[in-house]
């Protein structure tokens, strides 16, 4: 039986990244690749003139969008493997034009999760340990503080966490949190009930958490009733000297209301998304000495890019093996995705 065509729309330093020799050989092993030659990324039209005859095609950042053209050209095209996290960029609008046809999605967002959530880890410690400001104070003085600093940094052990939203991300976070002994809170109106009582996660109103919780980590899906769901009333909801960390997307939090806070010194925050991205360069976040900022570099170092594309391998060998797919999105799963 004659393996499928599956054609690989990363192309350039990506492609280098992505598809390894190790990664090739399983694609290989699994379907026929050709991949895409050019260094600058392809449009959508220049998309639809190449994907007739294939089955399967992977995609990754920066791939163009599958329009309505894209899918009318792809006659054979059974199934799009994305080698990245979100995926919702790359369907036409409204996005039933693709799950109509019938067709299927994939994505290394289980590969993704551990990495965004390595990082939120990593701001969290960083803010409670108040790291940015004692690296900006230790350059200008002498004094050394030993175990005593007005800037009363605290710890993540027996912590008590809380989440805004639930899915993969922020059970990646959970598993993360185990060997720390901390109290989980979390607030999401797409929760798995028995998920969260077997994990001993408690779900709260937003405003409980808010209130309650010294540690706010932000995971949510942005869709139009969450735009600025962490708004102006709401973060003066948040305690003195709380930190809030945000590696999901920062249309989810009022930005000028939140500059408001941390220039009274009353919180910290630990971002790797902000909106617009990057920061205007006259914005305050990028001075305010409580305010942690990295470039959206919360999903997996270059280094272990090819573990999202093994990962959309080995689910296009599901796939052709007709083995139920680890990670499916399907079009009402992609109404809780970012």
């Amino acid at each position: 039986m004659a393996k499928p065509s599956v054609l690989v729309v990363p192309g350039g330093k990506l492609q280098e990244q992505l598809f390894t020799a190790r990664v090739r050989k399983g694609l290989a092993e699994v379907a026929v690749p050709v991949y895409n030659e050019p260094e600058e990324p392809l449009s959508s039209e220049e998309l639809a003139g190449l994907v007739q005859g294939y089955e399967a095609i992977i995609t990754g950042w920066g791939s163009p969008q599958l329009t309505l053209e894209v899918l009318d050209a792809a006659t054979e095209l059974r199934i799009v493997a994305h080698a990245a996290g979100s995926a919702r960029f790359l369907l036409p609008e409204p996005a039933e034009g693709f799950f109509q046809r019938g067709l299927r999605m994939t994505s290394a967002t289980p590969t993704m999760s551990r990495y965004v959530a390595e990082h939120t880890l990593c701001l969290t410690i960083a803010c409670l340990r108040r790291i940015s400001r004692f690296r900006e104070e230790i350059k200008q003085s002498d004094l050394w503080w030993g175990t005593y600093s007005e800037l009363d940094p605290d710890s993540l052990i027996e912590q008590r966490v809380g989440m805004v939203g639930l899915g993969s991300i922020a059970w990646a976070f959970v598993r993360l949190l185990k060997p720390f002994q901390c109290e989980v809170w979390a607030y999401s109106r797409h929760a798995d009930l028995d998920r969260a009582a077997r994990e001993k996660v408690k779900l709260v109103g937003l405003e409980e958490l808010l209130t309650n919780c010294p540690v706010i980590c932000l995971f949510a899906a942005v869709r139009p009733d969450t735009v600025n769901m962490i708004s102006r009333e709401r973060l003066k909801l948040i305690a003195d000297g709380s930190v809030i960390v945000n590696t999901a997307r920062g249309a989810l939090v009022d930005e000028e209301a939140l500059i408001e806070e941390l220039r009274a010194g009353r919180l910290w925050a630990g971002l790797d998304v902000t909106d617009p991205e990057p920061p205007a360069l006259g914005s305050p976040l990028r001075d305010l000495p409580n305010a942690l900022l990295t470039p959206h570099v919360g999903g997996p170092v270059p280094s272990r890019y090819w573990e999202m594309a093994m990962f959309v391998v080995q689910e296009l060998g599901r796939f052709f093996r007709g083995e139920p797919l680890e990670a499916e999105i399907t079009e009402e799963r992609l109404r809780g995705m970012a």
